[in-house]
């Protein structure tokens, strides 16, 4: 599964993370795959992850944006699978 989250400290009016955080990771749940894959993961959007999918193993691409807050390409797995 592939999510280009648009991060999580966008100003993104009725998009905010905030609104969004909690159908995403819900749908990512119900989905239950093997792998996600995220663009634009910011800390906020991996905090959500952390506790929505605490059994998923995780790594982080390079950090990139020019300045804070960064953004991640990054991988969770499921390592039962």
């Amino acid at each position: 599964m592939t999510f280009n989250i648009r991060g999580a400290y966008h100003m993104d009016g009725r998009n905010v993370w905030l609104r969004r955080r909690g159908n995403n990771v819900r749908t990512n749940r119900d989905a239950s795959p093997d792998q996600i894959r995220f663009h634009e993961l910011q800390r906020g959007n991996l905090r959500a992850y952390e506790r929505g999918r605490p059994f998923y193993r995780r790594l982080l691409g390079p950090a990139y944006e020019n300045r804070r807050p960064h953004s991640y390409n990054a991988i969770f797995w499921d390592p039962g699978r």
